[in-house]
């Protein structure tokens, strides 16, 4: 039997050695690699994301003040498209989820982003200009953060002549029904501003939250909302505040949606959550009107005659409706009756929707949980609607043309 070290050759000594090295090598850097520390991840905290450059740094600005930390806007292309993202600087993964839940503690939404690196990078989180919001909610300080800035106009008294104030008095009326403002020749024409001395004798109130996205939280801007009622119908005005570089206006065909600055009221006729409409004025005159029925089923296959109309004021837009009884399904009692309404306004350019009374999409009630306003004397008569037609047809085969025309009556 041969001896097996005399057939080591140099040559085949080399190439056991090169087959041993790189099958070990690769084992011990990997065993040393897990147990070795790991670099950590860095990141940004995002609080959102704006078309809008001016709406990021108010945002920026409310969000920065009420968490207690310096916010940036940068940029970002997405799609062919700049957003705007309101983001922290560059944190460790650990200190961006603590101002993360800090964040959501105030009912702010935000979401962590993995960033490479950078050469300098905090250490924790951002040190807060003012005392710091509470980091749990059994964690409290001897300070509260304070609200966001709201756009509100400078209350001015009103005129003289007793027309309505540019800026007018917010009324916050939290009562279970609120009374209707009975003006029997109001003298108001439908042209989006809110100048008629009759507005002026109604109270604006300005209850609204914001419900898209559901924060419930207090809106950036004020919404005067007021209502004026005679015997033949309801006269609804909004004066919004909002930086007149931030409005959208897009026209439509009525009953489109589309994103855009509009304004809209939802009324229970009933009384009893079982029936009612709902009409919207989009910022450019655009309307949209449609039946709603209990709980939440909203239809567009109704047109009502009924009149809208908006105007571009110096701190924002205004809106100016007149619904007639007669066109809605009502009671016929004719002494008190008590309508539910629920309104709200789209902001598009923060795409949120404030409403009043508060009631998200997620909500299993709405018609049923609609705020109650009380009227009276309101019974509306039956009217006719008179509605006339022609049509004609050629037939050029058989050389036959047909004519016809009438009228339908409902």
């Amino acid at each position: 039997m041969p001896d097996c070290a005399a057939q080591l050759t140099p040559d085949l000594s080399a190439r056991v050695l090169r087959r041993f090295t790189a099958r070990l090598l690769p084992l011990l850097f990997a065993s040393f690699a897990a147990g070795a520390p790991s670099a950590p991840v860095h990141g940004i905290v995002v609080f959102g994301s704006y078309l809008n450059p001016g709406a990021a740094e108010r945002e920026a600005e409310t969000i920065g003040h009420n968490l207690g930390v310096a916010l940036t806007v940068s940029a970002a292309r997405v799609d062919a498209a700049t957003f705007h993202r309101v983001v922290s600087q560059s944190l460790p993964e650990a200190a961006a989820r603590q101002l993360i839940a800090r964040a959501a503690d105030h009912g702010q939404d935000a979401w962590f982003a993995v960033a490479d690196a950078p050469a300098v990078v905090a250490t924790a989180p951002i040190a807060p200009t003012e005392k710091p919001a509470p980091l749990s909610p059994t964690t409290t300080t001897d300070a509260e953060p304070k609200p966001p800035t709201r756009h509100v106009a400078e209350q001015t008294a009103p005129a003289a002549d007793g027309a309505v104030p540019a800026t007018p008095t917010i009324t916050d009326d939290s009562a279970p029904v609120i009374a209707g403002t009975r003006v029997d020749d109001p003298n108001i024409v439908i042209d989006g501003r809110v100048d008629e001395a009759a507005w002026s004798h109604a109270p604006a109130y300005d209850n609204m939250r914001v419900m898209e996205p559901e924060t419930l939280a207090e809106p950036t801007y004020t919404t005067a909302s007021r209502f004026i009622y005679t015997a033949n119908g309801l006269y609804v005005s909004a004066v919004m505040t909002q930086p007149p570089d931030t409005l959208v206006t897009r026209l439509s065909s009525r009953d489109q949606y589309i994103n855009r600055d509009s304004y809209g009221i939802t009324l229970d006729t009933s009384g009893e959550g079982l029936y009612g409409y709902w009409f919207t004025v989009a910022l450019g005159g655009s309307l949209a009107d449609g039946k709603v029925a209990a709980e939440r089923s909203f239809s567009r296959e109704w047109d009502g005659p009924w009149r809208g109309a908006s105007a571009v004021t110096d701190d924002g837009w205004s809106v100016e409706m007149y619904l007639p009884w007669s066109m809605m399904s009502m009671p016929t009692n004719v002494g008190e009756h008590t309508l539910g309404f629920w309104v709200d306004r789209k902001v598009a350019h923060m795409d949120e929707r404030y409403s009043w009374p508060v009631l998200p999409f997620t909500s299993p009630r709405f018609m049923s949980a609609l705020k109650p306003m009380g009227v009276a004397d309101v019974s509306p008569a039956k009217q006719w609607a008179v509605f006339p037609y022609t049509s004609g047809t050629a037939d050029g085969i058989n050389d036959e043309n047909k004519a016809k025309a009438g009228v339908d009556v409902l």
